[in-house]
């Protein structure tokens, strides 16, 4: 893994189906952009401290404080799970609910992680190259109304 070095270019090959990624201190075998829907950060003006998710400060104590976050994506979430039980007080402003759940994290022994490793993780890799997505499921291009309740279990 490449962390805190600058991408100079990205290509996408159709023949291979793959990205060439040149680093400036090399090449980079995967590329995972993640900038969601809303990749351009937006900063309201409001009285006192703000602070962006994208553009995080690195050392702050937010504990005691009042805080106000704005959103709940993914990102929202994530911060809000964070500064609950360390703020004074958090007030979440959410234009429209938003689907999170559990991930249900748990510690693995090293013999279960090397069992994943070896039984599940050639199967789902190989899903990457068969679906839209490369996730081990694809698009239902069939219309929600026009499915039957099992297939909307699936």
């Amino acid at each position: 893994l490449s962390f805190n070095s600058r991408v100079v270019s990205a290509h996408w090959d159709d023949s291979v189906d793959r990205w060439t990624v040149t680093l400036e201190d090399g090449q980079a075998q995967f590329l995972s952009l993640c900038t969601g829907i809303a990749s351009r950060y937006h900063m309201p003006e409001f009285k006192g401290e703000v602070h962006h998710t994208s553009r995080w400060p690195e050392k702050y104590d937010f504990e005691g404080k009042k805080v106000g976050g704005i959103g709940t994506g993914a990102t929202g979430v994530h911060m809000i799970q964070e500064l609950a039980p360390v703020v004074a007080h958090l007030t979440v402003f959410q234009r429209m609910p938003n689907l999170a759940l559990p991930m249900k994290q748990r510690k693995m022994s090293a013999e279960e992680q090397q069992k994943l490793k070896d039984e599940w993780y050639t199967i789902l890799f190989g899903h990457r190259y068969q679906t839209f997505s490369g996730f081990p499921h694809d698009l239902v291009r069939k219309p929600i109304a026009e499915t039957t309740v099992e297939e909307q279990v699936l």
